[in-house]
């Protein structure tokens, strides 16, 4: 009888009511009742929370917003919320503009490995293909043939005609000769 006295009173018509989670039926112990269980409360906040951190549930809410990449202007649709560039390219160029990046990028160390890899690069198979491809572009071919006309265009085809010239003179001097020697 004590129970029955602290206990709120149930009104019949309300009895009726549906969790906010599963749609179940709520067992009402008391007259707020929204949720069916702890476990159904605790699943509809952690959801919420989830959509105040940036998740976005598609079959909910359709597509996300077009974003603007800020570094190449490209629009995309954000998979992540905290995602603000289209690529991790455009990332790391926009990194390199920071005052961080800037001074990463200055420390000698840092510009040999790049002179390095870049003359690897240049001289693998790979790089060969693309810069042969670049060089058969019909704008560059134009390009290529204005600068070759020019004075330091000029000059700097016969300083590397020179080079090319010395550097073969060396080699057959330089070559290994195939007989054995006399002891």
């Amino acid at each position: 009888m004590a129970d029955a006295a602290l206990s709120p009173k149930i009104e019949p018509d309300k009895a009726e009511m549906r969790c906010k989670w599963c749609s179940g039926l709520v067992k009402r112990r008391h007259p707020k009742a929204r949720y069916c269980s702890e476990k159904c409360k605790q699943r509809y906040r952690n959801f919420n929370r989830s959509i105040e951190d940036g998740y976005w549930p598609k079959e909910m809410q359709g597509p996300r917003p077009p974003t603007r990449c800020p570094e190449c202007s490209v629009i995309f649709e954000r998979t992540d919320p905290k995602k603000v560039y289209c690529t991790e390219r455009c990332s790391c160029r926009a990194w390199r503009k920071t005052d961080v990046g800037r001074e990463y990028f200055a420390r000698n160390e840092v510009q040999e490995r790049l002179r390095l890899s870049a003359r690897r690069y240049s001289n693998s198979e790979k790089g060969k293909l693309a810069q042969r491809e670049r060089d058969s572009r019909p704008h560059n071919v134009k390009r290529r043939e204005e600068w070759s006309k020019s004075d330091h265009g000029r000059k700097v085809k016969a300083e590397c005609q020179r080079r090319r010239a010395s550097e073969r003179a060396l080699s057959l001097l330089l070559l290994p000769t195939q007989q054995t020697p006399e002891l």
